[in-house]
């Protein structure tokens, strides 16, 4: 392991926590890359702490798909080939489904739909500059926003963990979405969630997400 990857840990919370929350921003930002040994001795050195917290910070990034233990390697950083890649951005479609269903359901807040059209709009600015990397950024945070906003909490801690699974291959699960298309998408769900129309936001939803991988 570079011992740049990882710097010394600084008074604050919980130390577990500190710990995992280190850890789990070195795999997202590729300073600890896929395949990775997770040595518990060489982690504890180079956080400057002791082994037990390491170990308990480990025990979350397996059980959040960041890491994997097997019998001859013990842990290291989860590496993913293209099936379960593709499997990880089925779901996070599904989880786009599933989000705007429920908006639909019960009734998007006005807040919420305003920060949806002005979202478009801006989208739609983005394309007009051609700056791709904007509109980009937009894109994921029109998608953050509807599974924040859902109202079903579980659903959007399990989209978080998916997300991060295809982080840590180098995925972008929105990578493949074309500014011009994917905007009017986005439009015609927030119209229609605007109207509270179910059935509309589902077939925009399904349409947005495309067909399985």
């Amino acid at each position: 392991m570079p011992a740049t990857a990882l710097d010394s840990l600084s008074p604050g919370s919980r130390l577990v926590d500190r710990v995992k929350a280190r850890l789990r921003s070195a795999i997202l930002e590729g300073r600890l890359v896929p395949g990775e040994a997770l040595s518990v001795p060489e982690l504890a050195r180079h956080l400057g702490v002791s082994r037990s917290p390491v170990r308990e910070a480990l025990v979350h990034l397996l059980a959040e798909g960041l890491a994997i233990e097997t019998t001859r390697r013990g842990i290291s950083v989860a590496a993913r080939d293209d099936s379960q890649v593709a499997e990880l951005r089925e779901l996070s479609a599904l989880f786009d489904v599933a989000a705007a269903s429920r908006l639909a359901r019960h009734g998007a807040d006005e807040p919420l739909l305003e920060r949806l059209e002005r979202s478009c709009a801006a989208q739609r600015d983005a394309i007009r500059r051609g700056d791709d990397a904007l509109w980009a950024r937009l894109n994921q945070e029109f998608h953050r926003l509807l599974i924040a906003r859902c109202g079903n909490g579980t659903l959007a801690a399990q989209c978080s963990l998916v997300v991060n699974q295809l982080r840590t291959a180098g995925v972008d699960p929105r990578s493949a979405e074309q500014p011009a298309p994917a905007t009017a998408q986005h439009e015609k769900l927030v119209a229609a969630l605007r109207a509270r129309d179910l059935a509309a936001a589902e077939t925009a939803a399904k349409l947005h997400a495309g067909p399985p991988a």
